[in-house]
């Protein structure tokens, strides 16, 4: 589409493999070995999405001039309007190299595989095991437990993992149409589901949320619920360690739902909120031992 001032490039993170590990290797840097053991497993999954996005060349999103209009305008995902395209030879590739990341002990090695060589990855529908991560059910994913030995969550927590570079791509194509700048609203852009972490950015304070599912990133007042977007001063509130101000967790006294924010300003350095996520376990621990959720949900119980 002509004409479009990509202002979203502003906001939008790029995160290469070289800046994974360069700040893995930060965070990991005083923390006991619990954390460095979670980080290390997760910098194999972040790598191997990385290096999987940098290989996808297809745009994988279409969607027509009128449609694009009403995103904006009627605050709605461009994900509902337009349409996503995944191969599923090409996601079973991803697919491969999330488990490769995960296994750890040669059960799990063994069981992965299995799992990979089966017919119903081999034949995989991939549209409807696409819808049902959208919905968050793993229904259909019970049956096979007995067959490959491995818990419905964990072929979730894989699937879903190998799901999010083609999400990735495709949110880039959006993105590339639209100025998230004018985006209003406390969920995706792109494809709906509400944020997971935020950050404050380190050059001008703005407000910065992200997607857990194609990591899209967009601007939030400051002083608003991230779920319910009250915007009562008496009950929005800050739970953070005096010992680490950089990180903090803005709770809602009206919904109960919590939200982690990593502020660059007094860390002093760019962040990378997937990690930062990892990093601010213990937030999360805090704020729902108080009572308080994750504002994060899935786009189909938004719409």
């Amino acid at each position: 589409m002509e004409g479009v001032i990509k202002i979203s490039d502003t906001i939008q993170q790029k995160v290469t493999v070289e800046d994974l590990e360069k700040e893995m290797a930060y965070c990991q840097k005083g923390k006991t070995d619990n954390i460095k053991n979670l980080l290390n497993f997760y910098q194999r999954i972040f790598v191997a999405q990385t290096k999987a996005l940098s290989e996808i060349k297809d745009s994988l999103f279409e969607i027509n001039e009128s449609d694009l209009k009403e995103v904006i305008n009627k605050g709605v995902p461009a994900f509902e309007k337009g349409k996503v395209k995944i191969d599923s030879k090409e996601y079973v590739k991803v697919l491969e190299s999330i488990c490769e990341a995960v296994a750890e002990d040669e059960k799990l090695k063994a069981s992965l595989k299995k799992f990979l060589e089966s017919e119903k990855i081999k034949n995989l529908d991939l549209s409807s095991f696409v819808e049902g991560f959208q919905k968050g059910d793993i229904s259909k994913l019970s049956d096979l437990e007995s067959e490959f030995g491995l818990k419905p969550e964990t072929i979730f927590f894989v699937m879903q993992n190998a799901l999010i570079p083609f999400y990735e791509k495709a949110a880039e194509s959006a993105r590339g149409k639209m100025d998230i700048f004018q985006w209003k609203e406390n969920f995706c852009p792109i494809c709906g589901s509400r944020p997971k972490i935020a950050k404050c950015r380190k050059d001008d304070g703005l407000k910065v949320l992200q997607c857990p599912l194609c990591r899209t990133q967009w601007g939030y007042p400051r002083l608003k619920c991230a779920y319910c977007e009250n915007e009562e001063p008496k009950t929005l509130h800050y739970l953070f360690d005096e010992a680490d101000k950089g990180h903090r967790v803005e709770v809602c006294d009206k919904c109960k739902k919590y939200l982690k924010v990593s502020d660059e300003r007094t860390l002093e350095r760019e962040v990378i909120l997937e990690i930062e996520d990892i990093v601010t376990l213990l937030l999360d621990v805090v704020a729902q031992k108080k009572d308080y959720l994750p504002v994060v949900q899935l786009a189909s119980e938004l719409h």
